[in-house]
């Protein structure tokens, strides 16, 4: 089991590059929200962390880290 309590969350701001790269993951033809895009896009940019997820699509994304958590 994940212990949230203990994680250190920082506000991030958008750029124009985040925001070109979202936007392009989303072109792609993604049945992702905006959100999930940008959240995929900041993961990549980033790299080294997992992408916690409760979205079936995301959770199969090849190229950074990502678990999915089922909610039942």
């Amino acid at each position: 089991m994940l212990d949230m309590r203990r994680r250190i969350l920082k506000p991030v701001e958008t750029d124009e590059d985040l925001t070109l790269a979202l936007g392009t993951e989303k072109c792609r033809g993604s049945v992702l929200s905006l959100a999930d895009c940008f959240a995929l896009a900041l993961a990549r940019r980033v790299g080294g962390g997992t992408l916690l997820t409760t979205h079936s699509e995301l959770g199969r994304t090849k190229g950074i880290g990502v678990k999915y958590l089922q909610i039942e």
